[in-house]
């Protein structure tokens, strides 16, 4: 179990937990500072709000991050030609782009799917995580989504 320590009650929520521990099963408690890691707590936030919308909708996780990098990501990889293994990105989704335009619809969903599969937020910086997330959060709301931040989170939003 992992306890981040935020304010008065999730520390009472920890204190409740360590107080059903069984003695005779042995356990190792660890109590440590955490770094504020801004790009992490995006990343992990991301993750779980795939997760959040994908019980809400019925469908799996990875098909809910994969609409969501179509949606939102690709076009950040785009407009800021994102590397991703020393390329940019720009030249790539423009190339697939191309197949729907030349009319290779079918084509152009497998390239575009695949592309979708090879990014991640990783290669984003804070500033465009954020504008990621915030974009996400929007999209949410105009589908109806609810998507939840924990307190030890919410910096992830920061300026």
């Amino acid at each position: 179990m992992r306890f981040p320590i935020v304010n008065e009650q999730t520390k009472i929520n920890a204190l409740t937990e360590l107080a059903k521990i069984n003695y005779d099963d042995e356990k190792e408690v660890i109590i440590q500072e955490v770094k504020k890691d801004r790009s992490q707590a995006q990343r992990r936030l991301t993750h779980m709000w795939h997760g959040e919308v994908a019980k809400q909708t019925g469908n799996s996780h990875d098909t809910i991050r994969n609409r969501v990098m179509l949606k939102l990501a690709v076009p950040i990889f785009y407009r800021d030609n994102i590397e991703v293994n020393g390329v940019g990105c720009a030249e790539t989704i423009e190339a697939i782009r191309n197949l729907k335009t030349q009319g290779l619809e079918a084509e152009y969903i497998k390239m575009m799917q695949s592309f979708v599969s090879l990014i991640t937020t990783n290669s984003f910086t804070v500033k465009q995580n954020k504008e990621f997330l915030d974009n996400y959060n929007d999209l949410a709301i105009s589908e109806g989504w609810s998507l939840s931040v924990p307190d030890d989170l919410r910096y992830a939003f920061g300026g």
